[in-house]
This record gives structure tokens, C-alpha cells and sequence, in this order.
């Protein structure tokens, strides 16, 4: 499976609409693929946290919130999207391309409401999609989406269309919510997101609130930064360091060490940063083989 940059050449601001894309496609490829893969049983633990932290539950609103803000999604005013689940946010840009892709058209479509935090309603007549085409998308997310998500048909007593979009799963653990603030951090600092990803589990198994042994704090336990934007953080630090070393190996030696102590002594030769630059590099593969790469 591949990540690939969609295209919408008659919105604005097409570059930001693309990561978003990109983002809920990845979520979504992660979904799917975790089921396909067994984990290795030293990573187990991390496969399975679930965080009540704010941050990760606040990820569907600001996932909704970009959307309308770059003016590709309609909100009622009176409609409150504060406790949407990730899960059902993440699939909006999904929507938005099956309505284009089906209706051969350009529009901004329209949250009609969200009934529970976990439901989502569109309207399709005020859209000018027809009762086929209605069906029709709703057959193609139902495929792309999988059997977590019931998807359906309605009309109201005006004879008004809406499609409803309900997610019936397990909540999502952290690897899959953390992969979409990962992703805009690597996409941004122009980074493998593989190699973001597979430093977070190495260093945190995604756990936010994680404390290392020098009591650096954090998903990448850095010296700076807190909560996502330790991600921005660390990409860029990350981007750094592979454009100044030659390998990626060296890079995160780099990293683990500090420029000074990789100047004096064979990295390698040292048990433990071996072995940590070793289970990054073992992470990144599994990550790659499981989706997480771009396709320009």
C-alpha cells in the first residue's frame, strides 16, 4: 500500500489540503495494516496505550478545524465538533475526494451534524449529488473505510439526502492517533516519516507523558519542546543531521550521543547506542513495509 499526494486543482491553497490528504490516509493505511502485522512482543505494550491525555483527544476537532479553516469544509455555526473522535475526522478528506471523484465536480461539502461524537452526517442534496451518486459513494467508502465504519443512506421528510458516516471500533491506541502529528512533522521538516515514527516508538512507545533517565520529557525525550511540537522538533533536528552525516546509522548516533562524544569515540563500539541506532533502524522497516512511505 502507498501514500499518495492527491490532487485537487480547483481548491486554494492545494498544498495544505494535500497534507491533510495525505495525514488521514495514513491513519486510515495504519488502521488497516496494524491488523495485518503482529508485533514484535517487546513492542507490545506500546501497540495497546490508549491516552486520555487532551492533546490526543482534541486531535479530531483540530483535524475538522484545518479543514474548514482552508475553506474545503462547510460547518453550521451551531453544530459543535469539540469531542469528535479522531476516528470519524479522519475520514472527512476521504468524503471530500469520493464526492469529487463520483460527482465529476467541484464543491465544498457540508456537515449537516454530528449527532455523537463518534458519527458524522453530510448533506448530499444541498451538494447536488444525486440519490445514484449518493449510493455510490457510500458503496466505495464503505470499501475503502472497512467494516469498522457503518455507512448510510437517509432522507428526511423534505425528501433531503444526507449520507452518515459511524465508526462502531475500538478506539484508536497512540501509534495510530500520534501517526497523523508525526506525519505533518515530517512532511513539513522533509524527513522519511518512517524514520519519525520508529524514533517515537524506539525512544517513548508513544507514551506523551515519558521521562528518560536524564529526565528529558517528552514523545523524542529532547531537551526542548512539549507535546506535538517536540515532533516539529525533533524533524527538524533529525533533517539536520542526515543532510551533515553520511548514513542514517550516523545520524542518530549523532542524535543519541550529541555531535561532541560521536567526534570522540567509534559509536558502534558502544553497546547501547548501538543497539538503540539498531532498533530505530528495525522500527523504520517495519514502518515502511507496512505503508508508511511517500509516493511523489
Amino acid at each position: 500500500m502507498r501514500i499518495f499526494f492527491l490532487h485537487f486543482s480547483s481548491l486554494q491553497k492545494r498544498r495544505t489540503l494535500i497534507a491533510t490528504i495525505l495525514i488521514s490516509a495514513l491513519v486510515i493505511l495504519l488502521q488497516i495494516a496494524s491488523k495485518n502485522s503482529a508485533p514484535r512482543e517487546k513492542l507490545i505494550s506500546s501497540m495497546h496505550l490508549v491516552s486520555n491525555d487532551s492533546l490526543l483527544q482534541s486531535l479530531g476537532a483540530t483535524q475538522i478545524q484545518a479543514l474548514k479553516n482552508i475553506g474545503v469544509l462547510h460547518i453550521d455555526t451551531n453544530i459543535s465538533f469539540k469531542q469528535i473522535r479522531p476516528e470519524i475526522a479522519y475520514v472527512v478528506p476521504s468524503v471530500i475526494k469520493s464526492f469529487q471523484g463520483i460527482a465529476k465536480k467541484s464543491f465544498i461539502p457540508e456537515i449537516a451534524s454530528i449527532p455523537q461524537n463518534n458519527a458524522i452526517v453530510f448533506h448530499t442534496t444541498r451538494t447536488n449529488i444525486s440519490t445514484s451518486q449518493g449510493i455510490r459513494i457510500k458503496h466505495f467508502l464503505q470499501k475503502k473505510l472497512g467494516t469498522d465504519y457503518a455507512i448510510s443512506i437517509r432522507k428526511d421528510k423534505k425528501n433531503f439526502q444526507f449520507l452518515k458516516i459511524e465508526y462502531k471500533g475500538q478506539p484508536w491506541n497512540n501509534e495510530k492517533l500520534l501517526s497523523v502529528p508525526v506525519l505533518e512533522a515530517a512532511v513539513a521538516e522533509k524527513v522519511e516519516p518512517a524514520l519519525l515514527m520508529a524514533w517515537v516508538q524506539t525512544t517513548s512507545h508513544f507514551n506523551i507523558g515519558y521521562e528518560d533517565a536524564n529526565g528529558n520529557r517528552g514523545l523524542l525525550a529532547l531537551d526542548s519542546g512539549s507535546g506535538f511540537e517536540q515532533l516539529r522538533v525533533g524533524a527538524h533536528l533529525l533533517h539536520q543531521r542526515l543532510e551533515k552525516h553520511i548514513n542514517v546509522q550516523d545520524a542518530f548516533a549523532s542524535i543519541y550521543l550529541g555531535e561532541e562524544s560521536l567526534r570522540r569515540k567509534e559509536w558502534w563500539k558502544d553497546p547501547l547506542t548501538k543497539a538503540w541506532v539498531e532498533q530505530i533502524l528495525v522500527n523504520a522497516q517495519d514502518y515502511r513495509q507496512r505503508g508508511l512511505f511517500l509516493t511523489h
